[in-house]
């Protein structure tokens, strides 16, 4: 036990030593507001990265369509898919991407097709999180790349994360079929 100094203070001796009980409460009542100033910066990075992470795989689907196109010089379809195996018209862009090379240009993938129309599957992206929504404003089902790289049609694809407004992202794909992503002020504008 401690005892009575010189000074008329209490000196602590090898048992006493720990944490008094106001000393604990005033370091967990720091470490709350801490942990309260920091959690909704937190949120918001998590909600952007996801946004970045879900956008950048569009953008990497388009930049491959584009970039096989040129390399291949032939028509590459780039079409949304709910199967992985064939292009739909009821699904959504969220549902799936099916990138091939389009030998017969009618926009549909043709697995089983053999010889001068044999139709290469090059890539396909699985979907997105299941809240996702993706629209596209060019009117078509799918985006075919010619030789040149241009896109047909090109326009733009409005991303919104897990409904989260806040992290929506835009994807355009300009008349000489360069994808670029910009993150969108309300009224959609970049």
């Amino acid at each position: 036990m401690g005892g009575i100094g010189s000074w008329g203070t209490m000196q602590r001796t090898a048992e006493d030593r720990g944490f008094t009980l106001i000393e604990m409460l005033v370091t967990i009542a720091v470490l709350g507001i801490l942990v309260a100033a920091a959690l909704p910066s937190m949120i918001d990075i998590v909600r952007n990265n996801r946004a970045s992470s879900e956008v950048n795989a569009l953008l990497t689907m388009m930049t491959l369509t584009r970039s096989e196109a040129i390399k291949r010089n032939q028509s590459v379809t780039a079409c949304k898919t709910a199967d992985s195996l064939s292009c739909s018209t009821t699904a959504t862009w969220a549902d799936g991407v099916l990138v091939f090379l389009d030998t017969d240009g009618d926009g549909t993938y043709d697995s089983t097709a053999t010889g001068v129309d044999e139709e290469t599957l090059i890539a396909v992206e699985s979907p997105l999180a299941p809240r996702s929504k993706v629209s596209w404003n060019g009117g078509r089902n799918m985006i075919v790349y010619g030789s040149d790289g241009r896109a047909s049609p090109f326009g733009s694809f409005l991303l919104t994360p897990n409904g989260e407004s806040a992290a929506t992202r835009k994807l355009t794909i300009n008349w000489m079929g360069r994808p670029s992503v910009c993150t969108p002020d309300a009224s959609g504008n970049c």
